[in-house]
Formats: structure tokens, C-alpha cells, sequence
């Protein structure tokens, strides 16, 4: 699942700001390990989950709903490819304007 590897990909992204000696995502996962275990690599783990879950549901959702509406308006039964990039696109900016 993708958001598992969200919290030690944020922690590889954000420890050379924190400690420029680390220039390789291996050195911040080794340094991290040795502060705090193995555990401090899904550290941010749970609150990434809280805010991508419910995201990734969503954007699913209405994605499905507007590939059937649109399905049923047009008589077909399978769209062609650049209208699911376009509904995905739609589906995928619905908090944009938040």
C-alpha cells in the first residue's frame, strides 16, 4: 500500500535538512535507526494514514461515480482512454480549492 511507505519516505525527504552530513536516503535510514530503533522509521505513520485513507477513498469514489454517469450519457460501455485521465484528473483535484 502506498501510504505505509509514506511516513519513512517523509523522514528520508526531511533528514538532510535537518542534518546535512546525510546525502543518501540509506545514510538519514541508518542514522534514524540508531536515534530511535527501527520504529523511528514510521514515525508520522499513523497521521499519514489519517490523511490519505479517507483522500484515496474519496478520489476512488467519485472517480467511479463519474466513469458510470458518464458511461450511462454517452450509451457506451467503455470509455476511451483520455476520458479517464480527464475523470481521474477531476476526481483527484475535488480539495484542490481547500
Amino acid at each position: 500500500m502506498q501510504a505505509s511507505n509514506a511516513a519513512p519516505d517523509n523522514d528520508f525527504r526531511f533528514t538532510p535538512t535537518l542534518n546535512p552530513d546525510i546525502i543518501h536516503p540509506a545514510q538519514g535510514a541508518r542514522s534514524i535507526v540508531a536515534a530511535e530503533g527501527v520504529a523511528g522509521l514510521y514515525q508520522g505513520l499513523l497521521p499519514t494514514l489519517l490523511r490519505d485513507v479517507p483522500d484515496i477513498a474519496i478520489q476512488f469514489a467519485l472517480y467511479e461515480r463519474l466513469r458510470k454517469v458518464l458511461e450511462r450519457r454517452r450509451q457506451v460501455s467503455k470509455l476511451r482512454t483520455w476520458e479517464h485521465l480527464i475523470l481521474g484528473g477531476v476526481s483527484g483535484g475535488h480539495f484542490c480549492h481547500l
